[in-house]
């Protein structure tokens, strides 16, 4: 079949993932790449991950569209996803030694240092393959002549408009 196999048994593993925000897209095209290799995929398709496989860890592969750094500062994604016993911290990753990183970088002021360290953690997250990155979001904000008030400024605001908003 073309399909590797471990104990007698064609490799298959089954990805969770939803049909928002293309993730099922991705998905689907990540299936067709692996099966090409020799892995087997099944696309477990849930409607809302975060009260599903995200909040319960049952999967055995997963994806999830997290916006990581919408403040600016990346005490957002280590806190919110890296940090041991965190909603997002689903892989598994945090541990003492990150922990101990992340406190430090929550309370060095000098940008180079953070940045120093928030690189070294995030070093140990891609050498340790508990969480992949496969892609990264770009937001473009395009608005017709005359548009006056739009949200864009704020980095929370994800649709650009409200109610001071005129077109």
């Amino acid at each position: 079949s073309g399909i590797y196999e471990k104990d007698g048994q064609p490799l298959d593993i089954t990805l969770s993932c939803y049909a928002k925000r293309s993730v099922d897209t991705v998905a689907l095209l990540l299936q067709e790449q692996l099966k090409a290799a020799g892995i087997g995929i099944t696309l477990k398709i849930e409607e809302d991950p975060d009260g599903t496989y995200m909040s319960t860890h049952d999967y055995q592969m997963a994806m999830y569209v997290s916006i990581t750094d919408k403040t600016g500062d990346p005490m957002n994604f280590l806190e919110g996803t890296v940090k041991s016993g965190t909603y997002m911290e689903v892989a598994g990753f945090g541990n003492d030694e990150t922990d101990a990183m992340i406190d430090e970088v929550r309370y060095e002021t000098d940008p180079d240092k953070r940045a120093e360290i928030t690189n070294a953690i995030m070093q140990k997250l891609y050498d340790s393959h508990d969480m992949l990155f496969i892609g990264t979001y770009n937001k473009n904000s395009v608005l017709k002549t005359g548009a006056q008030g739009p949200g864009v400024n704020n980095p929370m605001q994800y649709y650009g408009i409200d109610a001071n908003t005129s077109l």
